[in-house]
């Protein structure tokens, strides 16, 4: 029942694959800035909202991220996911989870020093690939 999580996350950051998600936070779109995530911290701003849906990808556990987690969970109960009993706090380290997932395949798409972003792209591409060759082994 979790990869139904998973794939509402990826609807709600409009991604068909993990390995998308850099489309998905291009331009700064479905991410939060640092200070949004900060002055919510304080009560300055209200919480986020699932639309649209900004993660705060700099610091997956914090307050900014367990509001969308909360609402997120309270969204799939509301269109009749049950989840078999698991735990609210079960769920929301879930989502934690899912959100650590999407955050490393960000950091390793993102060029290193010296390469430009069509190299990066190749880079991440071919290491991909690899994986996916020593999984059908």
């Amino acid at each position: 029942m979790m990869h139904i999580m998973h794939d509402a996350l990826k609807l709600k950051l409009a991604i068909k694959k993990d390995r998308d998600i850099n489309k998905a936070v291009k331009n700064g779109q479905h991410m939060a800035l640092p200070v949004e995530a900060d002055s919510f911290d304080h009560g300055d701003i209200p919480a986020p909202t699932l639309t649209p849906f900004h993660p705060y990808w700099d610091e997956i556990c914090c307050l900014w991220n367990g509001s969308l987690a909360d609402q997120f969970i309270d969204e799939l109960h509301t269109n009749g996911h049950d989840f078999n009993g698991e735990t609210r706090k079960a769920l929301k380290d879930y989502f934690f989870q899912c959100l650590t997932t999407l955050r490393k395949e960000l950091k390793h798409q993102v060029p290193r020093p010296n390469e430009t972003i069509e190299q990066a792209q190749n880079r991440a591409n071919a290491q991909y690939q690899a994986v996916l060759a020593r999984n059908c082994v």
